[in-house]
């Protein structure tokens, strides 16, 4: 029944968009998702709860937590018209009508260099936009998903995101494949978001596993794959986060300080960097995501 919805979504309710053109399906989808914010359900419960401990611990982001809320909301509804015209948008020949990078000679140098590197983005923006365009730059460049279990939205999303010079990697191939692309010099993306769960006992384990970090005001266990990659393959860590523009189909890749793999901290400094980008553009992270996601 799943796979049969999602059909329709596709094929109606997707070829019905195209039709109107962007900008229409943009202010529709938008409508929409005030709908949904207007239900209070407990996913902007959640996000409004993630927001004010934000600003309790960091002064920031500025803003009434229900109206941030409302706007990520609304560029949910973006991510996925934005999607649904990205093989339209985003072509080989033409992305750079839509995609403007901040700092690109130092970017050139990392994605041309002879050594690894792996780019770690969060949940802003539109992630997919900023591994395409890495992907055109690095030629190639290897992004690891969680692919998706439903055989039709495994095509859909391998249609959206498996374009020219993107390899997907699913994260069960990850431990074979992650190591041979970097001992050979190639260049990863993933989400660096994610944190182990605290533990539910009175009793703390001896040894807490994961990088003690900080993020967005709260403490956290990072999982240590980033930083042991690094480590290990001598590859440095790129933060990057791919921001929209407001009613557009234009975006802007944005980069962090590069963090070298000697560097003593670098969990913290890549969750650092995540959390700049963030700060900077609240309305477009996904707060309704739970503190602990408990992925890689």
């Amino acid at each position: 029944m799943e796979a049969l919805r999602f059909v329709y979504l596709r094929r109606v309710v997707g070829t019905a968009l195209h039709a109107v053109g962007f900008e229409a399906a943009l202010r529709l989808a938008r409508a929409l998702a005030r709908g949904v914010y207007d239900l209070y359900g407990p996913a902007r419960r959640r996000a409004e709860q993630r927001i004010v401990a934000a600003q309790t611990a960091l002064a920031a982001p500025p803003g009434e937590p229900a109206e941030l809320v409302r706007l990520c909301y609304e560029n949910i509804a973006a991510f996925w018209i934005e999607t649904l015209f990205f093989r339209r948008r985003m072509r080989p020949s033409t992305w750079r009508r839509c995609v403007r990078i901040d700092r690109e000679p130092d970017l050139l140098d990392v994605c041309h260099g002879p050594s690894p590197a792996i780019f770690v983005t969060g949940y802003l923006g539109h992630p997919g936009v900023g591994a395409f365009v890495l992907g055109q730059l690095c030629r190639p460049v290897h992004v690891l998903v969680d692919l998706l279990a439903q055989p039709v939205l495994r095509t859909w999303q391998a249609d959206m995101y498996g374009q020219p010079h993107v390899r997907l990697i699913g994260r069960s191939e990850s431990l074979t494949k992650l190591p041979a692309i970097l001992e050979s010099g190639g260049k990863i993306v993933l989400v660096g978001e994610a944190f182990r769960d605290e533990p539910t006992s009175d009793v703390p384990p001896r040894r807490p596993k994961g990088d003690a970090v900080r993020f967005l005001g709260r403490a956290h266990r990072a999982y240590q794959t980033v930083r042991l990659l690094s480590q290990r393959y001598s590859a440095p860590v790129v933060p990057f986060a791919c921001t929209r523009e407001p009613w557009r189909f234009e975006f802007t890749l944005r980069f962090g300080q590069r963090i070298e793999p000697a560097a003593p901290d670098v969990s913290q400094q890549l969750i650092a960097a995540l959390e700049s980008f963030i700060l900077a553009h609240p309305t477009q992270y996904l707060w309704t995501l739970p503190d602990a996601l408990g992925t890689v």
